[in-house]
């Protein structure tokens, strides 16, 4: 059984983390629904986080061009982001989606395990989306 005092204690420290996240992750969300992203500034946070590299290879560059338009497919298809259209919240949501639904360029047996694993632990894209949504609006 172990030491059931710690692993309370452990518990509600992680609910007290938890219940601190979801206050912020409110405010962050009412902030970001009234930020308007106008399509010049879509495009601007796209290029932030998919850019491309004038001295890449092609194949690289085709690469992000595909990420570019998978998410583009989800900001402007995902049904349940409609309401959220044009605003900070909506961009944010669609590279949430993007990140958590990618399908990698190369299907290892382990992809959808490292996909959960850098969702879990701070996903990059996320981190740049917010920094790009952060700069332009």
């Amino acid at each position: 059984m172990g030491d059931m005092e710690g692993k309370k204690k452990d518990a509600a420290i992680t609910l007290g983390l938890a219940a601190k996240y979801m206050e912020q992750m409110t405010i962050t969300a009412e902030e970001y629904q009234q930020k308007k992203i106008t399509k010049k500034m879509l495009e601007e946070i796209i290029d932030i986080v998919f850019p491309i590299d004038e001295e890449g290879s092609k194949r690289e560059n085709n690469n992000v061009s595909n990420l570019r338009n998978q998410f583009i497919d989800i900001y402007s298809g995902a049904k349940d982001l409609k309401k959220f259209s044009g605003d900070a919240w909506g961009v944010y949501n669609a590279f949430g989606d993007f990140a958590t639904h990618i399908q990698p360029f190369r299907k290892t047996e382990t992809f959808q395990e490292k996909l959960f694993t850098s969702f879990i632990d701070g996903n990059k894209i996320l981190k740049l989306a917010q920094e790009a949504i952060e700069k332009v609006a």
